[in-house]
C-alpha cells in the first residue's frame, strides 16, 4: 500500500480484529452480495452489444464494466486492506466518466435528429467516447506513477463530470417524462433519476458520518457499513444504471417511429 494512502478510511471495520480471514470480514461478505447489482447491467449491456450485435451502444458495455470493477475493487479494498493506486475515487471517477458517453450519445442523437446545425461544431459521440477512455485510462494510471497527480487529477474530474451527469441525466429524463405523461411508468427514467439523486445525497451523508459512529459498539459499527450503507450505495448505483438503460431504450422506440 502506497504510504500516501495509508491514513485514508475504509470502514469502522478498519481498527477491529479481522473476522472471516479478511481484512473487513462483515463488509467483504456482504460486498460479494452486491456484486449482482453491475453484473446485472454487465449481462444486460452484454446481450445487448455483443449477442445483439447493437455495436453503436456500446458506451453502455463501457459503462457496466467500469461499474463491475468500481464493485470489485470494494470487494478487493475489504478484503485486503488493499487502498490504491488507483484509489476507489478513481474508479468511481472512471465509471462516470463512462456513463457520460451514454448520456453524451442520447443527447446527441436526440438533436441530431432535429437537423440542428451546430451540432457540426462539438465531437461526434464516437470522439467523445474516445476522449473519455483516454481519460479513464490516465487516472488508473497516475497513482502509479505519483500518487499526488491521481488525487489531484480525480478531484479536479470528479466534480464537473458529477454535475454533467446529474443535470444531463436530469434534462434527458424530464424530457422523456413529458413525452409519456399519459403513461403511469413507475419506473420511468424521471422517478429514477430522482431516487438516484435522493440515494447520492445520502450516501454522502451517511459515508461522512460513518466515522463518527465507530464508537458505538464493535456489532454496531460492522454492520453500519456491511449492510447499512452497501444496501443504500446498491440503490444508488441500481437507479443510475437502470435509468441510463431506460433512456437508451426510449431513444430506441423514438428512432422507430420516425422510419
Amino acid at each position: 500500500t502506497m504510504s500516501s494512502y495509508d491514513t485514508q478510511f475504509v470502514s469502522c471495520e478498519d481498527s477491529m480484529p479481522p473476522k472471516l480471514g479478511f481484512f473487513n470480514g462483515f463488509c467483504t461478505v456482504t460486498s460479494i452480495m452486491i456484486m449482482l447489482v453491475p453484473m446485472h447491467f454487465l449481462q444486460r449491456a452484454t446481450k445487448i452489444v455483443l449477442f445483439d450485435g447493437r455495436t453503436d451502444r456500446i458506451e453502455l458495455l463501457f459503462m457496466t464494466i467500469s461499474m463491475t470493477a468500481l464493485f470489485f475493487f470494494n470487494l478487493f479494498e475489504h478484503a485486503t486492506g488493499y487502498i490504491g493506486p488507483p484509489c476507489i475515487d478513481t474508479f468511481g471517477c472512471v465509471t462516470n466518466l463512462m456513463l457520460s458517453t451514454v448520456l453524451y450519445k442520447v443527447w446527441y442523437n436526440k438533436f441530431n435528429r432535429r437537423g440542428i446545425i451546430q451540432m457540426k461544431r462539438i465531437p461526434v459521440p464516437r470522439n467523445f467516447t474516445i476522449g473519455m477512455i483516454s481519460l479513464s485510462f490516465s487516472l488508473i494510471v497516475d497513482g502509479f506513477v505519483k500518487v499526488k497527480f491521481e488525487q489531484i487529477a480525480t478531484k479536479s474530474i470528479s466534480g464537473p463530470i458529477g454535475a454533467y451527469v446529474v443535470l444531463t441525466m436530469g434534462k434527458l429524463s424530464w424530457n422523456c417524462s413529458k413525452k409519456e405523461a399519459s403513461e403511469s411508468a413507475y419506473w420511468s427514467p424521471l422517478n429514477l433519476w430522482k431516487s438516484a439523486c435522493i440515494f447520492a445525497v445520502l450516501v454522502s451523508i451517511f459515508v461522512e458520518l460513518e466515522r463518527s459512529l465507530c464508537h458505538l459498539g464493535s456489532e454496531f459499527s460492522r454492520l453500519y457499513h456491511s449492510i447499512f450503507l452497501h444496501i443504500i450505495i446498491s440503490i444508488m448505483f441500481w437507479s443510475i444504471s437502470e435509468c441510463a438503460f431506460r433512456l437508451v431504450e426510449i431513444e430506441e422506440e423514438v428512432k422507430m417511429k420516425d422510419l
